[in-house]
This record gives structure tokens, C-alpha cells and sequence, in this order.
């Protein structure tokens, strides 16, 4: 009986350690529901993924398989992949790692400290010699964009103008380091060019089915703005245009040459101020790789 008894808790426990733990929020969940997406999208469809992974029988057979219930919870984002499971699925499938490391916490209505923010700012981040630090996304070496020019640290505007989901999160991460530093000016900026990076982000095929989710999230996110600030007003209609749009063009110079030719672009946030990268003295810089502690 004793050794029985030993045996059912090592397979419980082996069970419990693929399960992972419900989600905890709703940027939890959407973070959840988008990398299983992404993983419906490698495997070429929900139903090859429910195929191939999906428990026939009662014996545990790798660490990507599961039960029903399990594929169920999976889907509708109520549960996190475990960190075995996470850890297989990169292995696997390289190409999900980028998605694994999103930080979409940032979009979470908890209270940060400011090791874990700068933690997120540092995620994507390179030296670039003199010129100081920049973004270095996954892609970006291999992208035959010539209008995708490096972006420099605390450049709003560039993550903007990327026009893609790499650049909202890091407006995203940059709108929370900015609150924690009570930075109230680049705060607003940041919220500002976060809602219009909105597009980009959502036209994401692996975004695009969660774009109502997203938009949601980022607009509550206002509320950690100063009372001091300028009200920022939000047009979920010019946001909803820019994402079935496939030729909307965040980028500055395609803007201004539309503009020449008197085209009039909407904005989906007002008030509009112009903001451009300015190199700031070191001790007005965000604390973008502040020492820990």
C-alpha cells in the first residue's frame, strides 16, 4: 500500500507540474490565449494541435501532451503553460520563444517594483557602441525593410513608427517605467504613442483574433496617467479603420508624403504633440539599466 501510495503522488505530482497555474489576470490570459494561437498557427490549425497533443488514453506521453480539460483551459487562456511545458514548446518550436518572453504584465493593473520594470525594458535591448543603447528585436537583423531604421532608447516615436507588436509592449514597458520614475510628461507621451501603436500591434496575425482584448487593456492602462495631465481621448473607430487597413503606414516619412499629397490621416488619440528623440543629460535619462537594488 505504501509504495502504491508513493507511486499515485509522484504521478499527481508529475501531472500538476505540466497543468501551470491558472491565470492570474487578464493580461495573464491574454498572453495566454495569444501564444496558444501562435501555437495553433505553427502546428497549422486548432484541430491538427488537438490531434497531435491531445491524450487518447490515461498515460502521460511527453511534456506537451494533455488531457481534454487541459486543452480547454489552454484555449480560453484560464491557465498559463507550466514552465516545463513552456520550456519543451521553445525547444520545439523556436519560433515561439520570442512570443513566450512578451511582457505583457505591463498591461497588468498590478503594482510593479522597479527591478521587475526595468527587467522588461532590458528584454529586447543592445549596445550600439557610441550611440548608446538600442532595441535589437527578434527579426529585425534578418528584415529586408529599408525603412525600418534602428530605434535608440527612450525613442517613442521609432517603437511608433515600427508600426508592429514589438513596439507597443516596449511603449507599454516604457509608459510603466516612466509612472514608477513619477516621469509625468514622458508618461503621457508614452500612453500617447502606446494607443497609436495599437494598430500595428492588432494587425498581428497572431494578435488579430484578441484585438478587442488588447484595445480594452491598454485603454484602462490610461489610469495610471497624473491627474495633472492632459485628458487623453481615444477613438476606437480610427483604431478599428487602421487595423483592417493593411496599408495604414505609421512610419513619418510615408505620413508626411500622404500629407503633401493632401491626404488627411486621423489619429486615434488626441491631444497630438509633437514629441521627437532628444539625447537627455545622464541623470534626466530613464532608468533604463539602473543597478539592481
Amino acid at each position: 500500500m505504501g509504495e502504491l501510495h508513493e507511486a499515485c503522488q509522484a504521478l499527481q505530482a508529475m501531472q500538476c507540474s505540466n497543468l501551470g497555474r491558472p491565470a492570474s489576470d487578464a493580461s495573464d490570459r491574454l498572453h495566454s490565449r495569444i501564444l496558444w494561437n501562435t501555437w495553433s498557427l505553427v502546428e497549422g490549425g486548432e484541430e491538427e494541435l488537438r490531434a497531435r497533443y491531445v491524450l487518447r488514453r490515461q498515460s502521460l506521453d511527453g511534456a506537451l501532451m494533455m488531457r481534454s480539460d487541459e486543452f480547454s483551459a489552454y484555449r480560453q487562456g484560464l491557465r498559463s503553460l507550466s514552465l516545463r511545458r513552456r520550456k519543451h514548446l521553445a525547444l520545439q518550436h523556436p519560433q515561439l520563444e520570442a512570443v513566450l518572453k512578451w511582457p505583457f504584465a505591463a498591461l497588468s493593473h498590478r503594482e510593479w517594483d522597479m527591478r521587475t520594470v526595468v527587467g522588461w525594458n532590458r528584454l529586447f535591448t543592445s549596445s550600439a557602441g557610441l550611440l548608446g543603447v538600442r532595441y535589437s528585436f527578434p527579426g529585425d537583423t534578418a528584415s529586408t525593410d529599408e525603412n525600418r531604421l534602428p530605434v535608440m532608447a527612450y525613442d517613442l516615436d521609432g517603437l511608433y513608427q515600427r508600426g508592429d507588436i514589438y513596439g507597443f509592449l516596449m511603449l507599454a514597458c516604457a509608459y510603466r517605467l516612466f509612472h514608477l520614475q513619477r516621469l509625468a510628461d514622458r508618461q503621457w507621451y508614452a500612453a500617447s504613442h502606446m494607443i497609436r501603436a495599437l494598430s500595428g500591434a492588432c494587425r498581428d496575425p497572431r494578435v488579430r483574433p484578441y484585438a478587442h482584448e488588447l484595445i480594452t487593456q491598454t485603454k484602462q492602462l490610461l489610469r495610471l496617467l497624473p491627474d495633472t495631465s492632459f485628458p487623453i481621448h481615444v477613438n476606437d473607430d480610427v483604431i478599428w479603420d487602421q487595423i483592417r487597413n493593411d496599408v495604414h503606414e505609421p512610419s513619418y516619412l510615408m505620413r508626411r508624403a500622404a500629407e503633401r499629397r493632401g491626404v488627411h490621416i486621423p489619429e486615434p488619440v488626441s491631444p497630438i504633440i509633437s514629441y521627437r528623440y532628444q539625447k537627455c543629460a545622464p541623470h534626466q535619462q530613464p532608468l533604463l539599466f539602473a543597478r539592481n537594488g
